[in-house]
């Protein structure tokens, strides 16, 4: 009799933890991931559901498993965020509105990132290093920053930094370890 109590009490968590997820993750459903990597020395990366683009110029930059573990957890933080249908809808979006969208979307992409590194058993403090080498490229210029899309290095890094942020993140960390 006991066993049979604990498997309804794992399958209802089981059932009762799809029913929270499903909604929001019905378009990742199916989904098989191929990683494609182009011979490029500029460091991008890009994703679409299904697909992740590497350049060279990445894997020269980032030299660990944890820091590449990061930069295609923000990319595939894209995909789960629905940012490319967000991107399609921009049409009606006031010009003067885009560059906090944008910075919006990056941020995002950086919070999901640094769950999914942290979930995956890696230290979530590489995604600060990711950022760090980032910046240190001096890939824009100042005045380049100031027009681009894209929140700077240091604003996406001080918003991972957030206790509750970074708390969080190592909690997924240490029960990954632990499994």
């Amino acid at each position: 009799m006991r066993r049979i109590w604990i498997t309804r009490t794992e399958e209802s968590r089981r059932v009762r933890n799809q029913a929270v997820l499903q909604p929001h993750a019905r378009h990742l459903r199916g989904l098989k991931w191929e990683v494609v990597l182009v011979k490029d020395r500029r460091v991008n990366a890009g994703c679409m559901p299904g697909k992740i683009m590497v350049t060279t110029g990445l894997l020269d930059l980032l030299k660990t498993d944890a820091e590449i573990a990061f930069a295609l957890g923000h990319e595939v933080g894209h995909v789960i965020a629905r940012h490319k249908a967000d991107i399609a809808r921009q049409d009606w979006f006031p010009t003067l509105l885009w560059r906090p969208f944008f910075s919006m979307m990056e941020i995002e992409a950086d919070h999901i990132g640094i769950m999914l590194l942290g979930a995956a058993g890696f230290d979530p403090y590489k995604a600060l290093v990711v950022l760090w080498k980032l910046a240190n490229m001096g890939a824009l210029t100042k005045k380049e920053s100031l027009m681009s899309r894209y929140p700077s290095y240091v604003t996406r890094s001080q918003y991972l930094s957030q206790h509750k942020v970074m708390q969080k993140a190592v909690k997924l960390y240490k029960e990954a370890r632990r499994r």
